[in-house]
């Protein structure tokens, strides 16, 4: 069997086809897509929308939508993430940087520290808190990084002055997450040696300890990516399972470290993933170019297929509403919502409902714009309209008593090209 990382290329490039079938290319190579949706609890007219061209979002609950292009410090940014309120800091993986706005995109910062060692290859802001993050840091080749390892910040991401866990030389740390309902319960997903043998360690002390569990003898030679830990259940971890055939979800409980994939995407990829508040499960898919959307209403066990759902990038949900990223040029809208726990998705904006730049950065962001005019992505009066409300100023970086209750998936499309955007890196600095 080939190993995780060829596996995971193959993907990509499978992943890079299909999308090549929606739409027009970009004049960077990529196509315009949608990554993932933020929803910060505290902010309820608040929605954001992370795409591979900057960040589009609406104050006011969807009725003007405004865009931030990406930057010099946020190029090819993925994996973005909110902090626990009040802060509601931004952030992005942009290239080998984890980057940070208190301001809704207008501007970033570099994070400081034991960050800037290597590679930022993925980051997590704890639900009880927005003091506490955690990354994972790479060899990048530039920096001193030699093997991969787990650090963590108590400044909300500013710094990080703590190296919680050390990788063995030659294994690959693919993601971080501590549990909401137990800050203290750490995951860490591992590709281990030279034929990337997928490890599971655990920490229930906060990373001053580590249990580390081989899950070759269920998975064999599969890469796996953290998905989610199980909103009421610390113990048990959601898993991105990827197989050359196929990809499915994984439910690891580490009381009994039992790995159980009640749900596969045979022949196809796994995009989305969200645990909503009222107990059911919904995950999407993509076979081929068909999408897939899956419903379990017991915990995972068994699921359900729901008929004509978008194809769906990522997902989130605050207070009820559960809210997709889709693919705007399959589908005809770039956001959906859903208010019967994922039955139903109604369209809430399409690229085109970008009615400005964002005041902040409209100048820095005219050339971008005009490349997306040419696209055919949106009206040239973007470019040049004023913003129709005027963005509010976050309140800054204070530590939150009470978790949020918004809980957002990832979008797997990032994921998969920033792995072989880095692959690629590494050979020309070596």
């Amino acid at each position: 069997m080939r190993s995780t990382r060829a596996a995971g290329l193959a993907l990509a490039a499978a992943l890079l086809v299909t999308l090549g079938a929606a739409g027009p290319a970009r004049a960077d190579g990529a196509f315009p897509d949608s990554l993932s949706v933020l929803v910060p609890a505290d902010r309820p007219q608040y929605i954001g929308l992370a795409t591979n061209f900057g960040l589009i979002s609406s104050s006011d609950a969807g009725a003007s939508w405004t865009w931030v292009c990406e930057g010099p410090i946020t190029n090819c940014s993925t994996l973005y993430s909110v902090s626990a309120p009040p802060a509601d800091r931004l952030f992005a993986v942009s290239a080998d940087s984890l980057v940070y706005s208190d301001d809704d995109a207008c501007g970033w910062e570099v994070a400081g520290g034991s960050a800037v060692a290597g590679g930022v290859v993925d980051a997590f802001p704890l639900a009880q808190t927005s003091a506490r993050v955690l990354a994972v840091v790479s060899p990048n080749g530039v920096g001193p990084q030699t093997t991969y390892t787990v650090v963590s910040s108590s400044d909300g991401g500013v710094t990080f002055d703590a190296v919680l866990y050390t990788a063995a030389a030659g294994d690959v740390v693919t993601g971080v997450e501590a549990a909401r309902g137990d800050a203290n319960r750490i995951y860490v997903t591992i590709a281990h040696g030279s034929r990337f043998t997928p490890m599971l360690a655990v920490s229930a002390d906060g990373g001053a300890t580590w249990r580390t569990i081989d899950l070759a003898p269920q998975l064999d030679q599969a890469g796996i990516r953290l998905i989610a830990v199980d909103r009421t259940n610390p113990v048990r971890v959601f898993l991105r399972v990827t197989r050359t055939e196929a990809e499915s979800l994984g439910v690891f409980d580490s009381t009994n470290d039992t790995l159980t994939t009640p749900l596969v995407f045979p022949g196809g990829l796994m995009t989305s993933f969200v645990q909503t508040a009222e107990g059911p499960l919904i995950a999407a898919g993509r076979l081929n170019i068909a999408s897939s959307v899956q419903r379990s209403l017991d915990g995972g066990a068994t699921w359900q297929a729901v008929a004509g759902a978008p194809h769906l990038r990522a997902l989130s949900e605050r207070d009820g509403t559960i809210y997709g990223a889709t693919d705007d040029a399959a589908d005809g809208f770039a956001l959906a919502t859903s208010r019967d726990l994922g039955l139903t998705f109604r369209p809430l904006m399409s690229y085109a409902d970008v009615g400005a730049i964002a005041a902040c950065v409209r100048a820095e962001c005219q050339e971008t714009c005009k490349n997306e005019v040419a696209l055919g992505l949106w009206p040239a009066a973007v470019c040049t309209a004023t913003e129709a409300k005027p963005r509010p100023k976050s309140s800054g970086c204070a530590v939150a008593a009470s978790p949020p209750v918004s809980f957002v998936s990832f979008g797997v499309e990032g994921a998969l090209v920033l792995v072989v955007w880095r692959v690629r890196r590494r050979r020309r600095v070596r």
